[in-house]
Protein backbone atom coordinates (compact mmCIF):
# COMPACT_ATOMS: atom_id res chain seq x y z
CA UNK A 1 0.00 0.00 0.00
CA UNK A 2 1.55 3.72 -0.86
CA UNK A 3 1.30 6.81 1.49
CA UNK A 4 0.76 10.15 0.24
CA UNK A 5 3.10 12.47 1.45
CA UNK A 6 1.01 15.11 3.49
CA UNK A 7 1.79 18.14 1.15
CA UNK A 8 0.47 15.67 -1.50
CA UNK A 9 -3.05 15.19 0.38
CA UNK A 10 -3.20 18.97 0.89
CA UNK A 11 -2.69 19.57 -2.88
CA UNK A 12 -5.55 17.56 -3.73
CA UNK A 13 -7.65 19.12 -1.11
CA UNK A 14 -7.21 22.00 -2.61
CA UNK A 15 -5.80 23.89 0.73
CA UNK A 16 -2.76 26.61 -0.04
CA UNK A 17 -0.33 27.36 2.41
CA UNK A 18 1.24 31.50 1.87
CA UNK A 19 4.89 31.00 1.38
CA UNK A 20 6.95 33.00 3.55
CA UNK A 21 8.23 36.17 1.70
CA UNK A 22 12.12 35.67 2.87
CA UNK A 23 13.76 32.82 3.92
CA UNK A 24 14.72 32.62 7.67
CA UNK A 25 15.40 30.09 10.36
CA UNK A 26 13.95 29.89 13.76
CA UNK A 27 13.68 26.98 16.51
CA UNK A 28 12.85 25.78 19.49
CA UNK A 29 13.48 24.25 23.03
CA UNK A 30 10.06 23.10 24.77
CA UNK A 31 9.90 20.22 27.44
CA UNK A 32 7.20 17.88 26.91
CA UNK A 33 4.38 18.43 29.53
CA UNK A 34 1.84 16.13 28.72
CA UNK A 35 0.80 12.34 28.21
CA UNK A 36 -2.47 11.33 27.41
CA UNK A 37 -4.05 8.49 25.66
CA UNK A 38 -6.27 8.63 22.46
CA UNK A 39 -8.54 6.27 20.66
CA UNK A 40 -7.16 5.50 17.08
CA UNK A 41 -9.98 8.09 15.97
CA UNK A 42 -8.52 10.29 17.84
CA UNK A 43 -11.08 10.75 20.75
CA UNK A 44 -9.67 11.14 24.08
CA UNK A 45 -9.73 7.89 26.31
CA UNK A 46 -9.03 8.91 30.04
CA UNK A 47 -9.15 5.39 30.89
CA UNK A 48 -5.90 4.93 29.54
CA UNK A 49 -4.12 7.68 30.79
CA UNK A 50 -2.56 5.86 33.65
CA UNK A 51 -1.84 2.65 31.26
CA UNK A 52 0.15 5.66 28.90
CA UNK A 53 2.38 7.19 31.87
CA UNK A 54 3.64 3.31 33.00
CA UNK A 55 4.20 2.61 29.60
CA UNK A 56 6.04 6.34 28.45
CA UNK A 57 5.88 7.94 31.31
CA UNK A 58 10.04 8.40 31.21
CA UNK A 59 9.51 10.79 28.34
CA UNK A 60 7.78 13.14 30.25
CA UNK A 61 9.67 17.01 31.44
CA UNK A 62 12.20 16.01 28.39
CA UNK A 63 13.65 18.59 25.66
CA UNK A 64 12.72 18.96 22.94
CA UNK A 65 14.03 21.11 20.13
CA UNK A 66 13.00 22.05 16.51
CA UNK A 67 14.84 24.03 14.48
CA UNK A 68 13.04 24.91 11.44
CA UNK A 69 13.60 26.55 8.15
CA UNK A 70 11.32 28.85 5.90
CA UNK A 71 12.12 30.21 2.44
CA UNK A 72 9.64 31.07 -0.33
CA UNK A 73 9.87 27.97 -2.15
CA UNK A 74 10.74 25.26 1.00
CA UNK A 75 10.01 24.61 4.38
CA UNK A 76 11.48 22.08 6.66
CA UNK A 77 11.94 21.15 10.18
CA UNK A 78 14.14 18.99 12.43
CA UNK A 79 13.24 17.50 15.51
CA UNK A 80 15.11 16.38 18.42
CA UNK A 81 14.40 14.31 21.10
CA UNK A 82 16.35 12.32 23.13
CA UNK A 83 19.50 10.75 21.29
CA UNK A 84 16.98 10.44 17.98
CA UNK A 85 16.35 13.14 15.54
CA UNK A 86 13.39 13.51 12.75
CA UNK A 87 13.33 15.33 9.84
CA UNK A 88 9.68 16.30 8.55
CA UNK A 89 7.40 16.73 5.91
CA UNK A 90 5.55 20.23 5.32
CA UNK A 91 1.49 19.76 5.91
CA UNK A 92 -0.15 21.97 4.05
CA UNK A 93 -2.72 23.46 7.08
CA UNK A 94 -3.70 27.03 6.71
CA UNK A 95 -2.86 29.69 9.71
CA UNK A 96 0.22 28.71 10.42
CA UNK A 97 2.94 26.28 9.83
CA UNK A 98 2.84 22.09 10.35
CA UNK A 99 4.92 19.06 9.89
CA UNK A 100 5.04 15.32 10.31
CA UNK A 101 6.29 12.37 9.83
CA UNK A 102 4.69 9.05 10.12
CA UNK A 103 6.57 6.02 10.55
CA UNK A 104 5.28 2.10 10.13
CA UNK A 105 6.36 0.20 11.87
CA UNK A 106 7.06 2.69 14.76
CA UNK A 107 10.86 3.70 15.04
CA UNK A 108 13.28 3.60 17.86
CA UNK A 109 14.27 4.75 20.76
CA UNK A 110 10.66 6.55 21.15
CA UNK A 111 8.60 4.18 19.80
CA UNK A 112 6.93 6.94 17.70
CA UNK A 113 4.48 6.52 15.00
CA UNK A 114 3.91 9.80 14.35
CA UNK A 115 6.11 13.02 15.01
CA UNK A 116 4.01 16.61 14.54
CA UNK A 117 5.06 20.04 14.76
CA UNK A 118 2.93 22.95 14.48
CA UNK A 119 4.40 26.80 14.31
CA UNK A 120 1.96 29.80 14.57
CA UNK A 121 2.30 32.07 11.53
CA UNK A 122 3.86 34.57 13.86
CA UNK A 123 6.27 31.89 14.78
CA UNK A 124 5.57 32.82 18.74
CA UNK A 125 4.24 29.41 19.34
CA UNK A 126 5.64 26.36 18.76
CA UNK A 127 3.75 22.59 19.73
CA UNK A 128 5.84 19.18 19.30
CA UNK A 129 3.55 15.73 19.61
CA UNK A 130 5.32 12.65 19.41
CA UNK A 131 1.99 9.92 18.88
CA UNK A 132 2.72 6.50 20.78
CA UNK A 133 1.20 3.44 20.21
CA UNK A 134 -0.23 1.79 23.16
CA UNK A 135 -2.17 -0.40 22.15
CA UNK A 136 -4.12 -1.31 18.56
CA UNK A 137 -7.03 0.30 19.31
CA UNK A 138 -5.20 3.74 21.71
CA UNK A 139 -2.30 5.66 21.09
CA UNK A 140 -0.23 8.35 23.45
CA UNK A 141 0.31 11.34 22.87
CA UNK A 142 3.26 13.02 24.42
CA UNK A 143 3.28 16.74 24.00
CA UNK A 144 4.92 19.86 25.05
CA UNK A 145 1.51 21.15 25.22
CA UNK A 146 -0.36 20.70 28.91
CA UNK A 147 -3.15 18.80 28.76
CA UNK A 148 -6.82 20.78 29.31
Amino acid sequence: MRFLKPAAIALAFGVVVAAPALARKGGSTLITKSLVAVSTSGARDPAKDTACVLKFGQHLHKVVQTIYHFSPDKQTAVVYFGQASYKLHTMGIAGGYSFSRYYNPPILPLKASAVLVTVTKDETKVVNSFVLPLDPKTNCLLSTQPSS
